[in-house]
């Protein structure tokens, strides 16, 4: 008011305009965005509650649905059922298909037991001789792996079919599909634990 009266009269130097302290604007600020902030958090936690409301009252319907279905079928149902009598079914009996028997190899003393495997797919293979594991790898398609061994051949294999044997230059015709888990192939022939 001074400042106006002073303008006036013609006397009056031109001051500064009046600055407010920098913690009197915030204060001025801080209640607005305190109100604003809470109006957030109230629309949140509204929106959480219609929600959950939902949810549960939907959760509720679906348990109340499958006891009206029971009463339905209930109602459907005579109210006497008569007992299940058992029936006499005759007993098939089972045709065991004979095992197969490995093909009989014999093997001089003074050769070396030499398996050839040659892989037609991809398989998985353990092979150990006399005794001890020599690998166990997945052999890859068009791979070729020779073991040899003085008295004893074992091998495990994942997919028979996947793979062609040759014991010392002769094949090994074996007619069984999947997995065996022990052909032992020795001087005394081939067997199949």
């Amino acid at each position: 008011i001074l400042n106006e009266y002073l303008l006036l009269h013609g006397e009056a130097k031109t001051a500064p305009p009046i600055q407010r302290p920098a913690a009197a604007q915030e204060a001025s600020i801080e209640p607005l965005a305190r109100v604003f902030s809470y109006a957030i958090l109230f629309v949140i936690a509204l929106t959480i509650i219609f929600a959950s409301a939902s949810y549960l009252k939907n959760r509720r319907d679906r348990i109340r649905q499958p006891k009206a279905r029971v009463a339905a079928v209930k109602k459907a149902l005579p109210a006497k059922m008569p007992k299940a009598q058992p029936r006499k079914v005759p007993l098939k009996t089972a045709v065991k298909e004979p095992a197969q028997q490995p093909p009989a190899i014999t093997i001089p003393k003074n050769e070396p037991i030499i398996v050839t495997l040659k892989v037609k797919r991809n398989v998985m293979v353990q092979a150990a001789r006399d005794g001890n594991v020599l690998f166990r790898n997945t052999l890859r398609e068009g791979a070729q792996e020779i073991v040899k061994g003085k008295e004893k051949v074992n091998l495990a294999i994942a997919k028979i079919e996947s793979l062609d044997i040759i014991v010392n230059g002769r094949p090994l015709p074996i007619q069984r599909k999947g997995s065996i888990n022990d052909l032992e192939i020795s001087r005394s022939g081939v067997r199949i634990k």
